[in-house]
């Protein structure tokens, strides 16, 4: 068996999930010429293009789309596929039916992810001693966990969890810098029961323990990193 293009599929995925067209077919277009240049044969083709359309449902469900219709049209594309005689007639029935997925998408819910996402990002850094978790704003606005968990790190630049880490660093910097609390009240105030995963966080973030953050930041010449404005 030869190499499937699993490396390509994520990218693929994403550009589905955000009703890329243009973008979306090129990559499509980039996935089937691999197939084409290292199997010979059309039937093994089918089948590795039965997998791929597989991911192209999968894109489109975690993006919104309505189930019924695009599960209708999976098994037509396999159906037109399994007939198709010709290469060229298998590359025209999976990009057709990339067209119908994107024809359902909701644009509109593309935006309202990102609403998501920055109303999340926001929460994190001012409730940092109570977080809520990715999943429950994923069931407030009737997003699947995996999806809101791509569009965060997509829209943010990095993960959920890294960003609440940050968050509570960040909180963490200025009681430590404006305050008199001990290391251990500093941790309980931004949400973390156990000092020391505090003082791991904090110094893999910035680079010195809490305390030689508190000290530092006693000298006239100290200067926040820009992770704690």
């Amino acid at each position: 068996m030869r190499r499937y293009p699993w490396a390509r599929i994520p990218r693929f995925v994403r550009l589905v999930e955000q009703g890329q067209g243009v973008r979306a077919h090129q990559a499509l277009g980039e996935i089937l010429d691999q197939f084409a240049g290292e199997q010979p044969r059309l039937g093994p083709r089918k089948i590795r293009c039965g997998a791929l359309v597989g991911h192209c449902l999968r894109a489109a469900h975690q993006a919104g789309a309505p189930s019924e219709p695009i599960l209708r049209q999976f098994m037509t594309t396999l159906d037109a596929m399994s007939a198709a005689r010709t290469w060229d007639g298998v590359c025209r029935t999976i990009h057709d039916y990339l067209d119908s997925l994107l024809a359902l998408l909701r644009p509109e819910m593309i935006g309202d992810v990102e609403r998501v996402v920055r109303v999340a990002q926001r929460d994190l850094s001012q409730n940092v001693s109570r977080p809520r978790s990715l999943a429950s704003y994923a069931e407030e606005s009737g997003l699947s966990v995996s999806h809101l968990s791509r569009r965060f790190t997509d829209v943010v630049g990095q993960t959920f969890s890294a960003e609440r880490r940050q968050a509570r660093v960040r909180a963490g910097a200025r009681l430590l810098a404006r305050t008199s609390l001990k290391v251990a009240a500093v941790a309980r105030r931004v949400g973390l029961r156990d000092p020391s995963q505090f003082i791991a966080e904090f110094k893999r973030e910035i680079g010195m323990t809490p305390a030689q953050y508190r000290k530092a930041s006693r000298s006239p010449r100290f200067k926040p990193d820009a992770l704690v404005l």
